[in-house]
């Protein structure tokens, strides 16, 4: 009769083979990856362009997250995922970001990237007054089709104390979606912006006020304890 703790240490085994550790997470040890080759518009290799690669959820949040970094000769290996669709990013100091979605393969043939010179969105925020709102965000999303959105968490949202955001590494062609947000005013969108000579301006209002009183339908007593659950106008 095998004892219990060697059947356990047997499983504890087994259990640490078949997965291996991640700094995002833990993947399993049948994940796949796939090479290529970077460079720019005249075919000279691109050194030290960053490629990610994402898998995401339905409700398009990042469940891996992986990355590698071109060589001498431009070339990349990029390892570390699951046997589907994967979002790829490729950027480099001034190109323009390459996106593109890339469905992972154990045949798969090499991935290269001809990046083209960058583009530049630039997005000035000020308030009711024309004055700057030097601690707005900016962030950044690629629409893939009407359902379905991609964060790009890459792009810096910070913008400058003079209310100045700026991307200078834009793909010129690519449909993005601009949320810009602060902590004490209501937020804004900017849908499907794209590089031009003169900034966009966005006007972020203040906060609105919600005010009333909860009562019982049927006796109009008032209700001292209630809570309110706040919800987006496409919500029931």
């Amino acid at each position: 009769m095998v004892h219990r703790s060697r059947v356990n240490a047997v499983l504890a085994i087994a259990i640490a083979i078949l997965v291996l550790p991640s700094r995002n997470g833990t993947i399993a040890a049948d994940t796949l990856g796939f090479t290529g080759r970077i460079s720019d518009a005249a075919g000279k290799p691109v050194v030290g362009a960053l490629v990610r690669a994402w898998h995401y959820d339905r409700f398009h949040k990042a469940e891996i997250v992986r990355e590698a970094v071109s060589g001498a000769n431009g070339a990349y290996n990029l390892q570390g995922l699951a046997p589907r669709m994967a979002l790829v990013a490729v950027t480099a100091k001034n190109f323009a970001c390459d996106l593109r979605d890339v469905l992972v393969d154990s045949g798969m043939r090499p991935v290269d990237f001809q990046l083209k010179p960058g583009a530049t969105i630039r997005i000035r925020v000020v308030d009711e007054h024309q004055h700057s709102i030097p601690q707005a965000r900016v962030a950044i999303s690629w629409i893939r089709d009407e359902d379905g959105w991609v964060k790009l968490d890459f792009v810096n949202p910070a913008v400058d104390e003079h209310g100045d955001w700026e991307w200078r590494e834009a793909p010129p062609a690519a449909d993005l979606d601009a949320q810009i947000s602060s902590l004490d005013r209501m937020g804004a969108e900017l849908w499907r912006v794209a590089p031009r000579a003169n900034a966009y301006v966005v006007q972020l209002r203040p906060m609105l006020v919600v005010s009333g009183r909860v009562a019982d339908k049927e006796t109009k007593r008032s209700i001292k304890r209630f809570r309110v659950l706040p919800g987006a106008g496409s919500e029931p």
